[in-house]
């Protein structure tokens, strides 16, 4: 009987203590982030894609944020396909960035792969993202592509991995210097 009665006791007051605790959300929100974007274009041989990013506020990283957590480095990779359609690629810097000095750029390509690697200095090259930009945001790059004469219109996809940014800075310190090391 004393076992009964002290785990009544204890049920009671589990019972009390989770009346006190707030209820969880029905849906969890996802915190806000950071966008790429790499709008579709159409061109003949020759085509420039400009690529974006939208700093959202609020994010870990952004021009909203503290001295030491802005985003001054960035990892974009953009897939493409049939990689046979694409003669030659280049991924360089535009809009807010070509007017910078990187202390770290590369431009690794491979078939069906372009990237750019960038990494600035805060104090003397701070990239002016505007917070809350309008979509697409604000122009870091362009991909200039240059295509197969004989290629069917339509036949090439351009698309990123998910649409998804790297604005993790120690993975793209570390991506940088991996790639200094080859």
């Amino acid at each position: 009987m004393k076992f009964v009665s002290t785990l009544f006791r204890g049920a009671a007051l589990v019972s009390l203590l989770s009346g006190l605790m707030p209820a969880a959300p029905a849906a969890a929100q996802a915190p806000p982030a950071d966008v790429v974007t790499v709008p579709n274009v159409s061109g003949a041989i020759n085509v420039d894609v400009p690529v974006y990013i939208r700093d959202i506020s609020g994010t870990p990283i952004g021009i909203d944020q503290p001295a030491g957590s802005r985003i001054q480095s960035y990892s974009l990779t953009v897939n493409y396909a049939p990689a046979s359609a694409v003669q030659s690629i280049t991924f360089t810097r535009a809009g807010i960035t070509q007017a910078l000095t990187p202390s770290f750029e590369s431009n690794p390509t491979s078939p069906g792969t372009a990237s750019l690697i960038d990494n600035f200095n805060e104090a003397t090259n701070l990239i002016p993202f505007t917070s809350n930009a309008p979509a697409p945001g604000d122009q870091v790059g362009v991909l200039h592509v240059h295509l197969d004469p004989s290629l069917a219109p339509g036949t090439v996809a351009v698309r990123t991995a998910a649409q998804r940014l790297v604005l993790d800075v120690p993975a793209a310190v570390a991506a940088a210097e991996e790639v200094l090391r080859s």
